[in-house]
């Protein structure tokens, strides 16, 4: 086994709202922001992450969503991929004012484990284009495109500092 870091490392990322799991939605905004789509949260409520690494050499430690870090619990791993369960809180986070987004930054801190060793693959960054909104509006984060995850195509810099994003889909 090598311990190099694989040339692409796909991250995929889910969110459920919970207690019932209950599907997350995004809106097409055009040009009219910063980005095309934007990710509908509500403040006050907690979301399961599920965050999936292929192959399954390559291990996420933690992950960022704005200033809210927490760590990422291993679900299963085989070679092909490592599945890792969080959990968001928006509680106090301020809701988006209408006709605004909020870029929010995100980081999942990633790690290549080969003989026993870990080598730094580097850190997935993005920024997600959000809109949370009040809780007593909740039903306006029912409106839009339901996703099951986005997924990442990885590339890891020279450096294992940072990983190029490749690919953004909405699956």
């Amino acid at each position: 086994m090598s311990s190099a870091v694989p040339q692409l490392v796909k991250v995929g990322v889910s969110l459920k709202m919970l207690p019932n799991h209950g599907a997350v939605f995004y809106k097409s905004d055009g040009s009219r922001f910063g980005q095309t789509r934007t990710i509908k949260l509500l403040t006050g409520s907690k979301y399961k992450i599920e965050v999936v690494v292929r192959p399954g050499a390559v291990e996420a430690t933690s992950m960022s969503v704005g200033s809210v870090t927490f760590p990422l619990e291993q679900q299963s791993k085989d070679p092909q991929a490592v599945v890792y369960r969080g959990q968001y809180d928006t509680e106090g986070v301020t809701h988006t004012k209408s006709g605004e987004r909020q870029p929010v930054q995100i980081s999942i801190q990633v790690v290549n484990q080969a003989m026993l060793q870990f080598t730094e693959a580097g850190c997935l960054e993005t920024v997600w284009q959000v809109k949370f909104y009040n809780y007593n509006k909740r039903d306006h984060c029912q409106w839009g495109n339901s996703f099951s995850s986005i997924e990442y195509e990885c590339k890891p810099n020279d450096t294992r500092t940072l990983m190029w994003i490749n690919k953004e889909m909405f699956l």
